[in-house]
């Protein structure tokens, strides 16, 4: 998983833990296949992963992000 491979560097992941997942799920459509990686940054996020089984793109909170970055 990249966003593993990042924070094994030192970024840590913004917009990317438990809540946001759970704020995403549900409009998401697509299964999320495969197992599921462990979260350091976020616990919660794999489990809720687990939990519902869809994958949430990057394209599905995009208005989220922009307006965290025009902020």
């Amino acid at each position: 998983m990249i966003a593993k491979r990042l924070f094994d560097r030192g970024v840590r992941p913004w917009r990317y833990v438990a809540g946001d997942y759970l704020d995403a799920v549900v409009s998401a459509r697509v299964p999320l296949g495969g197992p599921v990686p462990k979260t350091p940054w976020s616990p919660g996020l794999a489990e809720a992963m687990r939990e519902h089984r869809v994958a949430v793109h990057e394209g599905s909170v995009l208005a989220l992000v922009l307006d965290d970055l025009n902020r």
